[in-house]
C-alpha cells in the first residue's frame, strides 16, 4: 500500500510507463492463468479470492486508464481495490462488533481487527488527492452494502454469488467516483 501512495506522484517518462503498462496485463494475465490452473492459496485467500482480486485490480487500471495515466491509474486501482475490500463489508464489521460484543471490549479482539482497520487507509489519500463531490454515490455504496448484509444474514443467501457481485457493485461505485472527482491542486 505505502509503495501505491509513493508511486502516485512519481512521474516514470512515457517510455518506462508504456513498458510498466504493458508488463502489469502480461503479468496480471499470466497471474490469473496460474491461479486457474494451480489454485494457490495465500494465507487465508482461497484461489477464487486470489483470481477475483486480481481480476478487480485489472479492470480498475483499465477503467482509470481513460482518465489518468497509466501509473496513477495503477496506483489507484491497487488503492481502491485495497479500500473496497472495507467498504463492501462494512456492516459485516458492525455486525461481528455487535455479535462479539462482550469479546470486543478486550484488547485482543481489538488487536486482530487492526488489520480490518488498515484497509481504510487509502481514504485518507484519496481524499487528499481529490475533491470528492458527489458524495451520494459513497451513501448509495452503503444503502446498497446494508441491503446486501442484511439479505446474507436475515434471508440466508448463498455467499458464492452474493459476496462478489457485493464487492463489483461496492468497486464499480468507489472506481466511479473517484474517476468523476477533480483532482486537488
Amino acid at each position: 500500500m505505502v509503495l501505491w501512495i509513493y508511486l502516485y506522484r512519481i512521474d516514470l517518462g512515457d517510455k518506462l510507463e508504456g513498458l510498466a503498462q504493458t508488463l502489469f496485463y502480461i503479468g496480471s494475465m499470466c497471474a490469473c492463468i496460474y491461479i486457474i490452473k494451480w489454485g494457490p492459496h495465500i494465507g487465508n485467500f482461497t484461489p477464487w479470492l486470489l483470481l477475483q482480486y486480481t481480476l478487480y485490480v485489472m479492470l480498475s487500471v483499465m477503467v482509470l486508464s481513460e482518465r489518468f495515466g497509466f501509473r496513477q491509474a495503477l496506483c489507484l486501482g491497487f488503492l481502491i481495490v485495497f479500500l473496497n475490500s472495507f467498504y463492501w463489508e462494512i456492516f459485516y464489521h458492525v455486525l461481528e462488533f455487535q455479535v462479539w460484543l462482550p469479546y470486543s471490549l478486550g484488547f485482543e479482539w481489538w488487536y486482530l481487527r487492526i488489520l480490518q482497520w488498515l484497509r481504510l487507509v487509502p481514504a485518507f489519500f484519496l481524499v487528499k488527492w481529490f475533491e470528492i463531490k458527489d458524495r451520494w454515490w459513497l451513501m448509495l455504496g452503503l444503502v446498497i452494502s446494508y441491503g446486501l448484509t442484511y439479505a446474507r444474514f436475515t434471508l440466508k443467501w448463498g455467499v458464492d454469488i452474493l459476496h462478489p457481485a457485493h464487492r463489483i457493485i461496492c468497486l464499480t461505485i468507489l472506481v466511479y467516483t473517484i474517476y468523476i472527482s477533480p483532482e486537488r491542486k
